[in-house]
């Protein structure tokens, strides 16, 4: 029963992870779409302005966090959440992607496409990742 339930858990984890990442782009797709180099992506997950998911020996940029009208091509606010995130790169963007009743239920990612740049931060900083 231990090891079924183990598996399960695992299975759902493997599958978390390939919704999460469904919506993703490779560094050279990011380069592209900020009309940078290839390594500006790398640049910008180690100064902790993009978040990005080592997948299979590539990372893959989570789609949601780049706006046209953002400051630097990123929606507001993300570099200052990031910053005050601890844990894995994907804990990180399972906490972005996940119903937050601090936010009223939105998630963070909502809630900053909402403004709400400040309660996001707070939070984040507040709750480190689970």
């Amino acid at each position: 029963e231990r090891l079924q339930l183990e598996m399960e858990s695992l299975f759902n984890y493997f599958q978390r992870r390939r919704e999460l990442l469904a919506e993703s782009l490779t560094t050279t797709e990011v380069a592209q779409l900020l009309g940078t180099s290839r390594q500006t992506p790398h640049d910008r997950l180690n100064n902790k302005t993009l978040l990005g998911v080592l997948d299979k020996g590539i990372y893959r940029f989570p789609a949601w966090q780049f706006d046209p009208a953002g400051s630097d091509c990123i929606i507001e606010g993300l570099p200052e959440v990031l910053r005050q995130l601890k844990g894995s790169d994907f804990a990180k963007l399972n906490w972005f992607m996940r119903s937050n009743p601090f936010l009223e239920g939105m998630t963070p990612v909502e809630a900053l496409k909402k403004g709400q740049k400040q309660r996001v931060i707070e939070e984040a900083a507040s709750m480190g990742v689970q």
